[in-house]
């Protein structure tokens, strides 16, 4: 989850705090424009988390077995009964 601070003169300062989080991972996508050119490979994949889970912002990321990723769109939040029952993202892997 990133926190943003500020230092002296204003300038943003992002850290991060590790949350361990249950999660259903199921890939999305992928793009690799053209393999002889070694271009960055980018994955998509949709990401199910509980919906009592903390809240987090679009600037948090996203680790799962060992890849950083970033998070796109908005975090969508999914009711059953009237009542919240998941919550529901794209993370974004970009990569060689």
């Amino acid at each position: 989850m990133a926190t943003t601070t500020y230092d002296r003169w204003g300038q943003p300062i992002t850290t991060y705090e590790d949350t361990d989080l249950p999660a259903q991972v199921f890939p999305a996508g992928t793009e690799d424009p053209d393999q002889r050119l070694s271009l960055v490979l980018t994955g998509r994949y949709r990401v199910i988390i509980p919906a009592a889970a903390p809240e987090f912002s679009n600037s948090s990321r996203v680790v799962w077995d060992g890849a950083e990723m970033e998070i796109e769109g908005k975090v969508q939040t999914h009711t059953a009964g009237g009542r919240p029952h998941h919550r529901e993202f794209t993370a974004v892997y970009r990569g060689a």
